[in-house]
């Protein structure tokens, strides 16, 4: 029998989580992605946030939001998602600052590869179903 040992590299990898800044660079890193302005927006974001088992409204939450253009990396976004779902509305991503959560309408892709990127916290780590899924995506 084969043995299975982890891949040290990957759990560094997935081990670290990034703050809500992190992941606003990430994101207009490569996507061609414009600040989104939308107090309603914000308010949903915040409103997702607080239905979050794993993270807490901060006392002073700061939303950044984003929509992300359909040129360059973002038309392969638009292009790949599931129109019958979506049809032609933008997507949209909302981070809270401090907390790192993130919020993406619009594109799967987009909320796993953010998912990915942002990291477990502690807490996170403790269910079964997140650690499943944040291994399993790295691994492959």
């Amino acid at each position: 029998m084969k043995e299975v040992l982890p891949d040290l590299a990957l759990w560094r990898r997935v081990q670290e989580a990034h703050t809500g800044e992190q992941v606003a660079a990430h994101l207009a890193a490569r996507y061609p992605a414009e600040r989104l302005d939308d107090a309603r927006f914000s308010e949903v974001v915040l409103a997702n946030l607080q239905e979050y088992p794993y993270a807490s409204l901060p006392p002073e939450p700061r939303v950044r939001a984003f929509r992300v253009r359909q040129e360059a990396a973002g038309a392969a976004l638009y292009a790949h998602r599931d129109r019958a779902v979506y049809g032609e509305t933008p997507i949209l991503v909302g981070i809270e600052l401090e907390t790192g959560f993130v919020h993406c309408e619009g594109s799967d892709e987009l909320q796993e590869e953010l998912f990915l990127y942002q990291g477990l916290s502690e807490a996170e780590w403790e269910n079964p179903f997140l650690a499943w899924r944040m291994l399993t995506r790295c691994s492959g």
